[in-house]
């Protein structure tokens, strides 16, 4: 064999060697081949700066299809007291269930933690880790459902630490039946508190309602 059949031969066992490991990583870890190259976050997660880049790298991995390395890793910001980490994940969330449902929003059934608690009165600290975790097991229902509940959750989580964004998404949510049928006086309600919290597009979608004669 010549020097070039040898090169080719080299590169060819390489490639089947990296293309076999590249293959095993993502089927062991559950993500998918563009996750992989997402760079690594190391730094001390109670600095600003620090929690900000964490939340780039989550947004990067769901832009990717990693789900769950992208949940976790907002979830741990949110563990530590970042604000802005529980409305990603609500937002995350309810994208989940908007694109499996499509224009018809309404889900027909309620949301238990919903229903039990409302906002204000669901529960902090490890009893909503438990909530959280109970959405998360696989036997908790299929993935819209699921998805719309940690929507709520994550949404009543960031409104009860202050966020106008939050807000204004759980009164959306409300409005539109994601909590089960639509709920024009909680919408409202929200929407008020939202734009309280000084929320612009809460303003908007005030107006929106009254020039609608709700």
């Amino acid at each position: 064999m010549n020097r070039v059949g040898n090169l080719l031969l080299v590169l060819l066992l390489f490639g089947v060697g990296f293309g076999a490991t590249f293959w095993l990583q993502t089927r062991g870890s559950g993500s998918s081949a563009a996750a992989l190259f997402i760079p690594k976050v190391e730094c001390d997660v109670t600095d600003e700066k620090c929690r900000a880049r964490y939340r780039a790298q989550a947004e990067l991995l769901f832009s990717a299809g990693d789900d769950e390395a992208g949940s976790r890793t907002l979830e741990r910001l949110a563990a530590v007291g970042d604000k802005i980490a529980p409305f990603q994940l609500g937002w995350h969330y309810e994208e989940i269930y908007r694109a499996a449902v499509g224009r018809k929003l309404a889900a027909g059934t309620a949301i238990e933690e919903e229903r039990r608690y409302g906002v204000r009165d669901l529960p902090r600290g490890e009893a909503f880790d438990a909530l959280v975790a109970r959405q998360n097991r696989a036997d908790a229902g299929d993935r819209p459902t699921r998805a719309r509940a940690l929507a709520f959750l994550w949404y009543a989580k960031a409104a009860q630490g202050g966020s106008a964004a939050a807000m204004n998404n759980l009164a959306n949510m409300y409005r539109f039946g994601l909590m089960g049928t639509p709920d024009l006086v909680s919408a409202r309600k929200w929407f008020l508190e939202a734009y309280d919290a000084g929320s612009p597009v809460a303003a908007y979608n005030l107006e929106n309602m009254r020039i609608k004669g709700y």
